[in-house]
């Protein structure tokens, strides 16, 4: 009973999350959303990597200033130059 409950609700929740990610998905370029996954893929789960000052929180290598300033340019995507993840500064 209680694991059926249980499925049920994550199934619900799988859902919502899809469709979600659909709408945020949507609006993006299709090779860029097809690049993401594939560094997923290929990197454990983890595409993206934010810049913490000048490092990339994936691979803690110091970064070049200029990609670390590129990464505030969400127009286009800056990668890390160690790991290869994408680099987004907040």
């Amino acid at each position: 009973g209680e694991l059926a409950e249980e499925e049920t609700k994550l199934k619900r929740m799988l859902l919502q999350l899809k469709t979600h990610r659909a709408k945020l998905t949507g609006g993006l370029n299709p090779s860029d959303v097809e690049t993401y996954e594939d560094l997923r893929r290929r990197k454990g789960g983890i595409a993206v990597a934010v810049v913490d000052k000048l490092l990339c929180s994936a691979c803690n290598t110091r970064l070049p200033t200029s990609a670390a300033a590129a990464a505030r340019d969400l127009s286009q995507i800056t990668y890390c130059p160690s790991c290869g993840r994408i680099l987004v500064q907040p």
